[in-house]
């Protein structure tokens, strides 16, 4: 009897062990399952908080805009390295009229804040006197308790600054065409009136018209090539090819169209370059950066002027220099001289009436796409010397 009761218990003891067993396995199982869970909730986690940081990132030292998120008490939360440029300091944790100190973007912010039913304001202001800023502000409201602000500031002096370039440069090419059109008029007129061709000077005033015929297709020519030459450049599709090129013939060939020009202003053109440089260039284009140049030197250039062509070697690069005596640039406008469209400012009337400030800037991005570099020394009054480098040929 007393067996069978042993038997019994170990029978019901094995059993509920066997149950606890069972349930612990479950448990663990289930714990697993969170572990897992939780783990994988761990690295979204981190992963999400890797992509903040990487957009915080972003927001900072990528985006061009200026950017400032403001909380409901108009105190900065977040600024972005533009936004700190602007502002000259760090911004975190101030107004927004201590932080900008610009009365006219404090007033947009408040147009927002007064008018519930306007979530966005966008305002042109000048800013610090000498930038130009496209001003966005916009409200989020996460909930009734939650409102932020967050300010875009988009520099667009340099914009604003080529639509002026750019108003000029039509006014400019206007210009230029006229003269040209005036002159082959009178040609035309000249040559449809009998009785000048009939006339004792009827052959020299053909020959001058011709002349000025020549001289004003030779301008509109020049307007065509640049224009066509910056459809390239704004296109990506300038298809420079550099090849083993004789420097001397190709400069001379440049120069050659010029010559009648600056026998009109009674200067020279001189060319001391030795004949056995040979650098790597597209000719064609190289050509128009050397005339692009030589013209500007013969427009701002006195009467009896000299405009000298040198240039210089060392083991890899050859350096070609284009010195002229004229009226110099300014030395605050040197920096701004290769812009696209600039002109040097309006006290150089005389030859601001010729050109489209297309020139130089096409001149530096040519050199740039042959490897090499270009650059100006000028003193005002004496005059002007452009310099830029070429890859020599060093296989012979």
């Amino acid at each position: 009897m007393g067996m069978q009761i042993l038997l019994f218990l170990s029978i019901i003891i094995t059993i509920g062990l066997g149950i606890l067993y069972l349930q612990a396995l479950r448990q663990a199982r289930s714990l697993k399952t969170q572990i897992e869970a939780y783990s994988a909730a761990q690295k979204e986690l981190l992963s999400r908080v890797e992509f903040s940081e990487l957009l915080d990132s972003v927001l900072r030292e990528v985006i061009d805009d200026g950017i400032v998120v403001l909380d409901a008490n108009q105190r900065v939360l977040f600024a972005n390295n533009k936004a700190r440029e602007l502002a000259d300091h760090e911004m975190v944790g101030e107004s927004l009229i201590a932080s900008l100190r610009h009365r006219g973007i404090d007033e947009l912010l408040l147009e927002v804040i007064e008018h519930d039913e306007q979530s966005y304001v966008q305002q042109l202001l000048n800013f610090n006197n000498n930038i130009k800023l496209d001003v966005q502000i916009h409200r989020l409201q996460k909930s009734k308790r939650e409102t932020f602000y967050v300010l875009l500031l988009r520099d667009v002096t340099a914009l604003k600054r080529a639509e002026v370039a750019r108003r000029e440069m039509v006014d400019n090419i206007t210009h230029e065409l006229n003269t040209p059109i005036t002159t082959m008029n009178l040609v035309v007129e000249t040559l449809d009136d009998d009785d000048i061709l009939r006339s004792k000077k009827g052959h020299k005033i053909l020959k001058e018209k011709i002349s000025d015929l020549r001289r004003s297709l030779g301008v509109v020519t020049q307007l065509i090539e640049e224009m066509k030459i910056l459809s390239e450049i704004q296109s990506g599709v300038l298809p420079i090819l550099l090849q083993p090129t004789p420097l001397l013939p190709m400069i001379e060939s440049a120069i050659a169209p010029l010559h009648p020009l600056a026998a009109d202003h009674q200067q020279q053109i001189q060319v001391e370059i030795p004949d056995d440089i040979i650098v790597y260039a597209h000719a064609y284009y190289l050509e128009r950066v050397v005339k692009n140049i030589t013209h500007n030197a013969i427009k701002f250039s006195p009467e009896n002027g000299i405009i000298c062509i040198t240039a210089t070697q060392d083991e890899q690069m050859v350096t070609v220099a284009i010195k002229d005596n004229g009226i110099g640039i300014p030395a605050d406008q040197l920096p701004r001289i290769f812009e696209r469209f600039y002109q040097v400012d309006r006290s150089r009337d005389r030859a601001r009436k010729n050109g489209t400030g297309l020139g130089l800037a096409i001149a530096k991005h040519i050199v740039q796409k042959h490897g090499g570099e270009i650059w100006v020394e000028s003193e005002e009054g004496k005059g002007t010397t452009f310099f830029f480098s070429l890859y020599k040929d060093t296989s012979s």
